[in-house]
């Protein structure tokens, strides 16, 4: 898979459109420019959940991706707030992706990966995080929020999908309840520290606020899709009429030959005005939906706040299990303690599932010992890769080692993608000097990286001059200004 281009919009006007080639580089001379944000944009567009940047609310954009799968099928998809759209031959679809289960649903068509647990551990399998990344190896944050990766279920997604589900759905209920009856020891023995004053129901008037703000950020959503969808028809029509213009092509009519012109083209003004027309249309419905929507957001907002007192609200919690307690809190960490053994349990299984699953393991345990050589991880490092692969942390390693592990296991996960699935996830890295990793060092282990998967499409992310003058990139995008502006949020 390969990432052809992306533009993301700002109130519906582009903010900025990149064209990608095989091997990218994305440069600044300083921090603080927009790199990371830039690429935080990629993997927001590819319909992950990736948290905005420290002075980015990426839910203030609407993006839109062209890639190309490697079946040679061109996929754009399009995301508008909650909406998304993806775009494949002839076939369009859109669901509201704030549905986690939809959002995946939506990857598995754009990715051709119909499997669960892999989706939901891709991420970590061909992105580096400039803030968490460099630190996880075979399980942890992939990011600051909302993405994980587990080597364990990456293994048993090949070998063992059907088994994992079910111990998984079992970790999962195993889990909720040692979250309940810790909440409810937690709330047991907290003390009340003043008396509720009030009763807190909440407003009819304020369910319908919230209910009219749902439809219409809907509408809003649907609205700034149909904009870029005209703005797409515009640009299209206008192109074409210049290409008729610009190639002077001969015409013979009867006896008579004559250049054709745009003007010769019936009804093209009028074809064209009207879409300018329905532009005009739709701009202006959608600012009348940004200014109800921030209305119905300010009224809310003063009602909840005369609604609600939250001390009181608080303490009638705590009074009610207080009250209703008939179980002693022995017997509670009982429940707790045998529940969270039962989770113990729960994980060894999977682990001894997954050790199990011959190939795959075999698959990877190559990989990472020949990157490791590739990379001149000293001998005796090598047993200790071949360790960490039977599932141990890896807390014992750390700078450089670090640094040259975490490629090494990124490239194994991407071998094995292609080998059981024949697909080539691009792989992104986001800051490999942010790693305790010199700047010559940063560019010998991209070079080898670059040189190593000549398949793979490779964008990174650097400040670091040594890696932009001394690596074999298609294309530098070169950032010389704030890519994007600060927002308060």
């Amino acid at each position: 898979m390969k990432i052809k281009e992306l533009t993301i919009y700002e109130n519906s006007t582009v903010r900025l459109n990149a064209l990608f080639r095989d091997k990218i580089l994305i440069y600044s001379k300083d921090n603080s420019m927009g790199k990371t944000s830039f690429v935080r944009f990629i993997l927001h567009s590819l319909l992950f959940k990736i948290s905005s940047t420290q002075n980015i609310n990426m839910n203030d954009y609407d993006t839109s991706i062209v890639i190309e799968n490697d079946d040679g099928q061109i996929i754009t998809i399009d995301r508008n707030g909650p909406l998304a759209s993806v775009h494949i031959n002839d076939r369009t679809m859109t669901k509201n992706i704030s549905n986690d289960d939809e959002r995946i649903n939506m990857q598995a068509s754009v990715f051709g990966i119909d499997n669960k647990t892999l989706l939901n551990n891709l991420l970590g399998t061909f992105y580096i995080d400039q803030d968490v990344g460099w630190s996880m190896v075979n399980r942890g944050d992939v990011t600051a929020s909302y993405n994980s990766f587990d080597v364990v279920d990456f293994i048993l997604s090949f070998s063992n999908e059907t088994k994992l589900e079910e111990i998984q759905s079992e970790i999962s209920y195993v889990t909720k309840e040692i979250n309940k009856y810790d909440a409810i020891k937690s709330l047991a023995t907290t003390e009340i520290v003043n008396e509720a004053k009030s009763e807190y129901v909440l407003d009819d008037e304020i369910k319908g606020l919230i209910l009219e703000k749902a439809r219409l950020t809907e509408l809003l959503a649907i609205a700034r899709q149909n904009l870029r969808l005209l703005e797409q028809s515009y640009k299209s029509n206008e192109n074409f009429l210049n290409v008729i213009d610009e190639y002077r092509i001969l015409v013979k009519n009867g006896n008579d030959k004559f250049v054709l012109k745009k003007e010769h083209i019936v009804d093209s003004n009028i074809d064209l005005g009207m879409v300018k027309a329905s532009l005009s249309e739709e701009r202006m419905k959608i600012k009348q939906l940004e200014s109800e929507i921030k209305s119905l957001e300010e009224t809310i907002e003063a009602k909840g706040m005369e609604l609600v007192n939250v001390e009181d609200l608080s303490n009638q919690i705590v009074r009610g299990i207080k009250q209703n307690n008939a179980v002693s809190l022995s017997t509670l960490e009982a429940i707790i303690a045998k529940h969270k053994k039962s989770k113990s349990t729960l994980e060894e299984r999977k682990r001894t599932l997954a050790k199990e699953s011959e190939d795959v393991f075999e698959s990877l345990r190559e990989d990472i010992a020949f990157m490791a050589k590739e990379l001149d991880i000293g001998e005796e490092y090598i047993d200790k890769v071949d360790q960490l692969v039977k599932l141990r942390n890896v807390s014992l390693w750390s700078g450089l080692v670090l640094s040259k592990a975490v490629l090494c296991y990124r490239y194994a996960y991407l071998k094995l993608l292609e080998r059981k699935l024949g697909i080539k996830m691009p792989f992104i890295i986001d800051s490999p000097g942010a790693s305790e990793l010199t700047e010559d060092n940063s560019c010998s282990l991209t070079n080898k990286i670059i040189e190593q998967l000549p398949n793979h499409q490779i964008i990174v992310s650097t400040i670091h001059k040594t890696i932009k003058s001394e690596c074999s990139f298609d294309k530098v995008m070169v950032v010389e200004k704030r890519l994007f502006n600060k927002v308060n949020y």
